[in-house]
C-alpha cells in the first residue's frame, strides 16, 4: 500500500510543480557569478536581475539589468553594466518550459564607451514549485555603434550564460 501511494505521488509531482501562467502575471529572476585568481588577489563578481510581464501565457516582455565589478592584480578595479529589454516565447505549461527570444540594450562602464547590442537568446525554466523556478539561459550579443553595423558585426558577437532562480507573481 505504501509503495502504491508513493508511486502515485511521484506520478503526480510534475502536475503539482507545473507553471500556470496568465496574462498580466509578473516574473522576477536573479542570477550571479564570480571568479578569482588562486591567490585571491584579483577577481570579479556579477549579478543580473530580470523583471518581466506575461502578455499571454506564453509571451513575456521585460527589462534585464546586469552589474559587474572586477579587481585586477595591480589593485585597480572597474565596474560595468548592461541594461536591456527582452521578449521571450515560452513553450508548454509543464514544469520544464523551454523558451526562445531576443534582447536589445546598451552596455557601459569604467573601461569602455557605451555600446549598443542585440541578439537572440534561448533558455529553459524548471518549476520546482507552481510559481518558483530555476533557469539556464544563453544569449548571443552583437555589439554595434549604429544600425548599419548590426549585420556586418554579427560574427563578432559574444555568448553570455546565466543560471539562476525566479518567481512568478
Amino acid at each position: 500500500m505504501k509503495r502504491s501511494a508513493l508511486a502515485a505521488a511521484l506520478l503526480l509531482l510534475p502536475t503539482i510543480a507545473a507553471a500556470d501562467l496568465t496574462k498580466g502575471q509578473r516574473e522576477l529572476a536573479l542570477s550571479g557569478s564570480g571568479s578569482n585568481t588562486r591567490e585571491f588577489n584579483a577577481g570579479a563578481v556579477s549579478a543580473t536581475g530580470d523583471y518581466g510581464v506575461y502578455v499571454n501565457p506564453h509571451l513575456e516582455v521585460g527589462l534585464r539589468q546586469t552589474f559587474s565589478w572586477s579587481k585586477s592584480e595591480d589593485g585597480g578595479s572597474t565596474w560595468s553594466g548592461a541594461t536591456r529589454v527582452y521578449t521571450d516565447y515560452h513553450y508548454g505549461s509543464a514544469e520544464w518550459r523551454p523558451y526562445i527570444g531576443a534582447s536589445i540594450g546598451i552596455s557601459y562602464g569604467d573601461d569602455s564607451d557605451s555600446t549598443w547590442f542585440a541578439g537572440p537568446e534561448i533558455g529553459i525554466k524548471y518549476y520546482v514549485q507552481p510559481a518558483a523556478f530555476l533557469f539556464a539561459q544563453m544569449e548571443y550579443q552583437i555589439f554595434f555603434g549604429g544600425t548599419s553595423e548590426v549585420l556586418s558585426r554579427a560574427d563578432e558577437g559574444a555568448f553570455y550564460y546565466s543560471f539562476g532562480a525566479g518567481y512568478n507573481f
